[in-house]
């Protein structure tokens, strides 16, 4: 910034000397009135001129411009004696604007007489010659003088690097996969395209001949030119077609040389993936990751099911595969809060929410649909809407008779409908009186039944503030309380007893 400003005021210096030498004139009353004063006169302009040169980026004198590369045009206005003019506007312009441009199009003369603008080539494909000119309007309002200048400048194509090596730009589809031959599916094609792009010193290489070919070589694939020629931005496209197989493959992209011979220059893309739209009938399959869920007595839980599909090689289905649903008991939550779920790697989800309707005994179907040759295929899968209230059923009174080891208790827990309680509900033991107890499987887990409850285990061990004493002569009941919660927070207590002997 400090060094533009230096270069504007010396711009400026000169027009602001000449104005002050004016105003001193006027003021004291001398001065001729035909004169400009201490500027430069119309006599002095008369025979001046503007000489035009040329540098390239080296500051060598060059007239010849190309490519990406850049010319200083460099415009020194003078007056009759040779002195240079500064604060005078030149204005630069190309005789021929499709070949090369001149910026900006005007500027000031600095302290040496000296305006600057810049020469490019229109574009990297420009050849020929032009004329650049300069143009100045020298002198007073009353007595000017307009000067111009030219000079011949060059337009060629910049000489092209050897290719050195090659880069991959893009892929479509982006995720480079592709249909079987023969098949069709939302949004899929069976060809892909892989563009890349010759490089020479980090510039694009133009018309530069390739050759592609598949790794594997052996492919069920096809390329629509096996060889191709780069444009001038150095990119060439690779079309690849589907065969009639699944399989994957990669392109490998050589260049070649003026005799049409292999050089040691190339590059391999990412594998391209061919694959059956066609859902197997056999391969779609349901799974939750909650059996039990909590959902006949409260609202708003959730168990998510999980849809997997393959087609008919076994392979993924392709991506945003629809999977729809039903269910007679809660609600359905997909995508945008619809019933259906799309596939991302062969794999969708919605979720079964707890609420109204409710089957009579407590268990909801969910089905899903999927379009497999023109006919709907349905998948069910059974999910318990547990109860949040549990029924122990055991023996829960046992008698230590005269031993003190603890004593084991199996007991079975169900809801109102003799189902499982909600997975993840937890068994805890609180109030221990003259015993102590050890549960076994503290927690409900899905045991591959709907219906019949989970069997856990408590070991009452008894004694406590009062002793078990093997041949005590009285008897001592202890007892602790049983507690399930479930994941609402709902619980449910059951008392357990034991008799021992105690001195």
């Amino acid at each position: 910034m400090k060094m533009a400003l230096n270069r504007l005021m010396g711009k400026l210096a000169a027009p602001l000397a000449l104005l002050a030498g004016a105003a001193l004139l006027s003021a004291c009353g001398g001065g001729n009135p035909g004169s400009t004063g201490g500027g430069t006169s119309a006599a002095a302009v008369s025979g001046g001129q503007i000489m035009l040169t040329l540098e390239n980026q080296n500051g060598t004198a060059a007239n010849l411009v190309s490519g990406a590369a850049t010319l200083t045009l460099r415009a020194k206005v003078v007056d009759k004696a040779g002195a240079p003019i500064a604060g005078a506007v030149v204005k630069f312009s190309s005789g021929d604007a499709t070949l090369v441009g001149v910026s900006p199009g005007s500027d000031i003369t600095d302290a040496n007489g000296v305006a600057v603008a810049t020469v490019a080539a229109a574009n990297q494909a420009a050849a020929g010659a032009t004329t650049l000119t300069a143009v100045s309007v020298v002198g007073s309002a009353a007595a000017s003088t307009t000067l111009t200048g030219s000079t011949n400048v060059k337009v060629g194509v910049a000489a092209q690097a050897s290719p050195t090596a090659i880069e991959l730009v893009s892929y479509l589809p982006a995720d480079r996969s592709i249909l079987i031959k023969g098949t069709v599916g939302a949004g899929r094609s069976q060809t892909a395209q892989v563009t890349f792009k010759v490089t020479g010193n980090g510039q694009p290489i133009a018309n530069q001949k390739v050759r592609f070919e598949f790794q594997p070589t052996n492919a069920d694939l096809t390329f629509s030119n096996a060889s191709g020629v780069t444009g001038q931005g150095g990119e060439v496209t690779a079309i690849v077609n589907s065969g009639t197989t699944v399989t994957v493959a990669a392109v490998k992209v050589t260049v070649l040389d003026a005799a049409g011979a292999t050089t040691g220059i190339s590059a391999t893309s990412d594998q391209i993936s061919v694959t059956n739209d066609t859902t197997s009938v056999s391969g779609v399959s349901l799974s939750t990751d909650r059996f039990y869920l909590e959902a006949l007595n409260v609202d708003g839980r959730e168990s998510n099911i999980m849809a997997r599909l393959t087609d008919k090689q076994g392979g993924q289905v392709t991506n945003g595969t629809v999977v729809t649903f039903t269910t007679d008991g809660g609600a359905i939550t997909g995508l945008n809060n619809s019933a259906m779920c799309q596939t991302v790697d062969g794999v969708c989800s919605v979720k079964l929410v707890g609420q109204n309707p409710r089957p009579a005994g407590g268990i909801a179907t969910v089905v899903a649909s999927v379009t497999v040759d023109g006919a709907i295929k349905q998948v069910p899968i059974r999910i318990l809407m547990s109860g949040s209230q549990a029924r122990f059923t055991g023996d829960f009174n046992v008698d230590a008779g005269t031993n003190c080891d603890p004593q084991t208790i199996l007991f079975n827990l169900t809801d109102i409908n003799g189902n499982a309680m909600p997975e993840e509900s937890k068994l805890t033991v609180i109030s221990p009186k003259n015993a102590s107890a050890t549960l076994g499987q503290d927690t409900v887990l899905y045991n591959f039944s709907l219906t019949g409850g989970t069997t856990h285990q408590i070991d009452l061990l008894p004694g406590g503030a009062t002793a078990c004493v093997a041949d005590g002569a009285r008897t001592v009941t202890g007892s602790v309380i049983i507690v399930l919660t479930t994941p609402h927070g709902a619980m449910s207590t059951q008392t357990a007893t034991i008799t021992f002997r105690a001195k």
